[in-house]
């Protein structure tokens, strides 16, 4: 295929909880209250060292969604996966993500959190209820073609191959604009997925393509379970 990049698969572990099998009753009850504004706060310094901002976490309602999208098109524009697919990052690339990211952040039933900083989105997170994902049948990934469609097939059977086939909750896509990085707002945006996940008393499992995030993955209950070169 001419392109590789490590994938770091983390699953969440909680050794003294018994998973509940009537999680999709309690789901569907918490999804009747997603117009609910749970938010958490913290504060940020500007990037020139300006006056503190109140970072505000909380759900999205519909008309943010395709702002949420352009806002994940840019914070992950150099992730080495989509640079290994799109094999580009400029702004015809980040266009085809942001409709990519449009797609999933549509996907029914999913819970969407947002960082905003006054009314500007600049961290979004998503978290589903899943019970694995199928694998693809690409004919031109089999016979080894490089071409898109053939590396989005690999990229993501690589995933579903190690989607857990039990009800969890999937996490993920999470981004903050570049000029928010490094600053604490994915962490609080963990911080809340992970406070509803530990509610249900559920489980929790996301993918990385930087091994770098893997430290703050551990810092919530996340321990790596495979790692793939694709």
């Amino acid at each position: 295929m001419g392109f590789f990049c490590v994938i770091v698969i983390i699953k969440n572990v909680f050794s003294d909880l018994t998973y509940d099998f009537d999680l999709n009753k309690k789901t569907m009850q918490s999804f009747a209250s997603l117009r609910r504004t749970l938010f958490l706060t913290l504060n940020i310094g500007s990037k020139e060292g300006g006056e503190m901002d109140s970072v505000i976490i909380q759900l999205a309602e519909n008309n943010e969604i395709q702002e949420a999208a352009h806002v994940l098109s840019f914070a992950m524009i150099d992730n080495p996966i989509h640079l290994a697919v799109y094999q580009g990052q400029g702004e015809k690339e980040r266009v085809e993500t942001e409709k990519a990211f449009l797609d999933i952040l549509n996907e029914i039933p999913a819970k969407i959190f947002l960082a905003k900083s006054g009314d500007k989105i600049i961290g979004v997170m998503r978290m589903r209820l899943c019970n694995g994902s199928e694998v693809s049948n690409n004919k031109e990934e089999s016979e080894g073609a490089d071409n898109f469609e053939a590396r989005k097939a690999l990229w993501l059977n690589e995933w579903a191959r190690r989607d857990p086939k039990y009800p969890h909750w999937h996490f993920g896509p999470l981004g903050v604009l570049p000029v928010f990085q490094k600053q604490g707002v994915g962490s609080k945006l963990m911080q809340r997925v992970c406070a509803e996940v530990d509610e249900l008393k559920a489980i929790a499992y996301l993918e990385t393509d930087r091994e770098r995030n893997v430290g703050l993955y551990s810092k919530f209950g996340f321990e790596v379970v495979d790692e793939s070169m694709i």
